[in-house]
Parts: structure tokens; sequence; C-alpha cells
């Protein structure tokens, strides 16, 4: 029974380190879209290209369809000029299906002047979902984890309190 506990103790760390992990992500890449919100200099940039790539098709109840079964998408390569005259060239991730652009569709970039490379669509909004979607990994990681310790923790004290009235009794 005891080794039971402990393995169920281990789970339970390992899913509140996870889960602090996932929710110190979502805190970086926040406070990296709330710099580029803050800091980032806005410039034209044209669409260049479109960099093609494929995943698996699933069905509506998530399993895969037919093996040779793939869809396609589509991320816009987006070239615009920084205000030091540097060109600077990146794939846009966010809004993968833009089946609306074409080649020389104008978009308004934000990028920041040390890190022009990484670049975003102006609004595209990635940084942000990225961050919203770490938050609720690391909580759906962090609270059965929490919940976890906090039965552990009431049974160390029922075995605790148990060993000392055992102690007790055994003095009298």
């Amino acid at each position: 029974m005891r080794e039971h506990s402990r393995t169920g103790e281990l789970l339970a760390a390992l899913f509140g380190v996870i889960g602090v992990g996932l929710l110190i992500g979502a805190a970086l890449l926040h406070r990296a879209d709330q710099q580029l919100a803050s800091s980032g200099i806005t410039a034209m940039g044209t669409v260049v290209d479109f960099r093609v790539e494929r995943a698996r098709r699933r069905n509506v109840g998530g399993r895969l369809n037919d093996p040779g079964s793939y869809d396609y998408y589509r991320e816009p390569i987006i070239r615009f000029t920084t205000r030091d005259g540097t060109t600077v060239q990146f794939a846009a991730l966010a809004g993968s299906s833009p089946e609306d652009l074409e080649s020389g569709d104008q978009l308004e970039v934000v990028y920041l002047p040390q890190r022009p490379e990484n670049a975003e669509v102006k609004g595209s909004g990635r940084l942000s979902f990225g961050a919203v979607a770490l938050t609720i990994m690391g909580s759906a990681f962090l609270l059965p984890g929490a919940v976890m310790l906090l039965i552990a923790q009431r049974r160390w004290r029922r075995e605790a309190l148990a060993a000392r009235y055992r102690r007790k009794g055994q003095t009298r």
C-alpha cells in the first residue's frame, strides 16, 4: 500500500511540475506579446510566396481518416523593410490557411528593432493564442496535481496521527 501511495505522490508532483512549466511558458509568451505590442514598430510587408505544409486529416470523431488523406495549408512568406533599411523575410504562422491572400498582397507587420526576424502580422494574435493555450494546458496539469497532493497531505496527517496514537498505546 505504501508503494502505491508513493507512485501517486510522484505522479502528483510530476503533474504539478508540468503544470508550472506550462504556466511559466504562458507567462513568457504573454510578456513577449506585450513587448511586441508596446515597443513594436510597424511596417508594410508584402506576401512574396507561400510555404505549403501538409497535415493528416482527422474526421469528426478525432480519428485519422484514410492514411493517404491530408489537408494542406499555406503559410504566407512576408518580406518587409525595417526603418534602418534591412530587408527581412518571415513565414507568418498565424492564420495558416489564408486562402484569400495572394502574392503581392500588402499586410501590416510589427517587429522589435533588436529582433526583426521575429516579426508578426499585426493583429494576428498568434502569441496571445499561444499564451492562452499554454495557460489552459498548464491549469489542466496543475489543478489535478494540486488536488492529488492535498489528498496525499491528508493521508500523511492521518498516518502521522495514527502512528502517534500507536506509540502512546505502547508506552502505557
